[in-house]
Order: C-alpha cells, then sequence, then structure tokens
C-alpha cells in the first residue's frame, strides 16, 4: 500500500461516499508521497509519517470534484477522515478561444464563467483555442454540502486566520488536453455563484474567497455584487485566477461552544475534534480543533 511508512507513524483511515452517502471504490487518497486507493465498499487507510502540524489529505476520482482536508497526524494515533466527493456539475468544452467570447455553465444551466479572447493560456503562457471548462456549483442547502465542502471553514485576511460561514461555492477547473490551463496574466474573467432563498444574503455585496490548496484555507479577493435579475439570484465578481470560490461571511460575534474529551473521568489531550452546523436554512460553517492538555477546545460557533 505505501513505501513511505515509518516507525511511528499515524494511520488516517475512512470511507469515500458520494453525496447521496453511496460508497466510491478507486478514490486516489494523498498524504505527501504516501498514497492508498479505495476499495469496493469505499474505505482506506493510510499510514503516514506523524506531525506537529496539519498535514494536507487529498480525494481525488475522475468524474468527481478533487476535494482536501488538514488533518493533525500525531504518532500512534488512528485518525478517521470520511470524504463526500460531488460530481462533477457540467464538462464544458470552448472553442475559437482566441478570437470569441466563450460562456461556461454549471450542471443547473447556470453561466457561472464568461471568458473574453485570448483570456485562457497554457502552462507555458500561450493562449489556446479550445479548452475543457468543469464548472461545479454547490449550495448550503444541497445533501452532503459541509461534508463535500472543500478545504477548511476559515479564512485568512491581512494575516490573520477567521471562522467563515458559506453561502454557496463554484468550483472551476480548466485543462487543454491532459494538461491544466488558467487564465493569462493581467486577463480577468467574470464568475456568477448562485444562492437559493433559503441561504441567501440577501445583501448587496458578499466577501468572495479563493480556496488556497497548500494550507486548506480560504483567502479573501474581492466582493462579488448580488444580481436579482437572474433566476436563481447569483453574485458576480471579476477573477484573476481559477480554483474553488466561495461567497462567505466571516463569523464576526461568535459564540463560544467549549467541548470536552475524556476517557474514563481523565482528560485526553490532542483528540481531533469536528463541530459542523446542520442547519437546512442559512448559511453553513465548520469547525476543526485538537484538546489541549486538559482534554478541550473551545470553538467559536454562529
Amino acid at each position: 500500500d505505501d513505501d513511505n511508512v515509518v516507525a511511528a507513524s499515524a494511520t488516517v483511515l475512512g470511507k469515500v461516499t458520494d453525496v447521496n452517502g453511496l460508497p466510491l471504490s478507486g478514490v486516489t487518497v494523498t498524504i505527501g508521497s504516501s498514497t492508498a486507493t479505495s476499495s469496493t465498499d469505499g474505505s482506506y487507510t493510510l499510514n503516514v509519517p506523524p506531525s506537529t502540524s496539519t498535514v494536507k489529505i487529498e480525494a481525488k476520482k475522475t468524474g468527481f470534484v478533487a476535494t482536501l482536508d488538514m488533518v493533525p497526524a500525531i504518532a500512534g494515533q488512528s485518525i478517521p477522515i470520511d470524504f463526500k466527493l460531488q460530481t462533477i456539475g457540467l464538462s464544458n468544452v470552448l472553442t475559437n478561444l482566441t478570437t470569441t467570447n466563450a460562456n461556461a455553465s454549471d450542471g443547473d444551466g447556470v453561466v457561472v464563467v464568461k471568458f473574453t479572447p485570448n483570456s485562457i493560456v497554457d502552462s507555458a503562457g500561450n493562449p489556446v483555442s479550445t479548452a475543457t471548462v468543469d464548472v461545479t456549483t454547490n449550495k448550503p442547502s444541497a445533501t452532503g454540502y459541509a461534508d463535500s465542502f472543500p478545504g477548511l471553514f476559515v479564512g485568512t485576511r491581512s494575516g490573520s486566520d477567521i471562522a467563515i460561514e458559506s453561502f454557496g461555492y463554484a468550483n472551476i477547473d480548466i485543462s487543454c488536453g491532459t494538461a491544466k490551463c488558467n487564465l493569462g496574466a493581467g486577463k480577468t474573467a467574470e464568475i456568477a455563484i448562485p444562492v437559493t432563498p433559503s441561504a441567501d444574503p440577501n445583501t448587496p455585496t458578499i466577501e468572495l474567497w479563493s480556496l488556497n490548496t497548500t494550507n486548506g484555507k480560504w483567502q479573501y479577493e474581492t466582493d462579488a455584487t448580488r444580481d436579482a435579475t437572474s433566476l436563481p439570484v447569483v453574485y458576480r465578481a471579476n477573477v484573476t485566477h481559477f480554483s474553488a470560490y466561495n461567497l462567505d461571511r466571516p463569523i464576526s460575534t461568535p459564540t463560544e461552544l467549549k467541548v470536552t474529551v475524556t476517557n474514563n473521568n481523565a482528560p485526553v489531550p490532542s483528540a481531533a475534534v469536528v463541530v459542523t452546523s446542520r442547519s437546512s436554512a442559512g448559511a453553513v460553517w465548520e469547525g476543526q480543533g485538537k484538546t489541549g492538555t486538559d482534554g478541550t477546545y473551545t470553538f467559536p460557533v454562529i
């Protein structure tokens, strides 16, 4: 399974399913150079070197949106991490990109991205004429939203981290044959992220954040503007690169939720704890933490 196991390894194990809970086999689960593949029941086991900080774990399968999570790898611990993968909404094959405008839609028929001529380039910076743009959108009211959400519910701005609540995200992946493509230097594209009535910020603007795939946190990019003339309602913004984009609102006045983990009444330090909102209305948030020597961790929650 893994050629990179060391003596004092940590074990990450879990199950990979689709958003409806059906097991997915053949999913590649990776931490660094350590790799495992999910079996017919969706389960996987991955031995990784221990880390005093957080490591990135990724799950990928053709036809599904790749996702990632950040976990503490502690020597001797078995860390359960389950993934829910969302199917790609729509693969848009765009042509004549050097001469005409082009649009890419999601699986619900919403035009999510608008490109201008010569804006998509290959890895060498050369404009391409043909590209495939995979567009997937997701809303808080959708089944498995929190579990399929890429990365952490943490935003980074001006060097500081803050808990965030999500009102919807879009994942845009551009490929030219087998290679990845993106926007060229100095180019922009307009994106539109749809929202649902149950999770509509209903504000003129909302903050737009992009996923940093290195640390799993979201970075503030710009403010997106509400467009109620569209059905569904969308928030629009111009962006300079592509990854996942998320409509977020920082949790500025949180309530504290203190979680205590014990074993036979004794505090358990270094226990990974996850708290996830399960509301069917409004935005969605999630908190992750590791207990201290007293076996507690305090979450900022809505």
